[in-house]
């Protein structure tokens, strides 16, 4: 690969990483609405903001298919390039790094606050249940007294 060719794929390379974090910013703000959502009990805009993250991770996924290739290019040729240019990509890496360990704290919370409204919601569906049955046998017992 010559010289060109290298700086071509280096710089589709750093714009790539560029719309990952805008893609990335995009999802940790679902999250943080989709946290709100939960502990609102809104458990629909909840569901809407995991599937909105899921297309956004879907394109995600299909642009670090190629991003592979090219940061392999980017290890080997990082050392040949100007500082310049090294520190815009470090950059966007580092932001990138910054984003998904974000992300990660915010979805075990998210996860977290579902898990205990579900168990919430199961328990009061629980009690239902025990009042309903204890409803029930107080009325067949007073059937019978008749």
């Amino acid at each position: 690969m010559n010289q060109e060719e290298r700086d071509q794929q280096i710089g589709r390379f750093y714009r790539n990483s560029a719309e990952e974090i805008k893609l990335y910013k995009d999802i940790l703000e679902l999250s943080k609405k989709e946290n709100s959502s939960i502990m609102a009990k809104n458990i629909e805009s909840a569901l809407l903001c995991i599937e909105e993250k899921q297309l956004l991770q879907d394109k995600i996924d299909k642009m670090e298919q190629e991003q592979k290739e090219l940061k392999k290019i980017w290890i080997v040729s990082r050392h040949q390039m100007a500082v310049e240019e090294r520190i815009k990509i470090s950059t966007n890496l580092t932001i990138l790094g910054g984003l998904l360990e974000e992300l990660i704290v915010l979805e075990k919370k998210n996860e977290q606050n579902l898990s205990d409204q579900l168990r919430k919601v199961n328990s009061i569906e629980g009690q239902d249940i025990l009042l309903a049955k204890n409803v029930a046998n107080a009325y067949k017992k007073t059937e019978e007294k008749k």
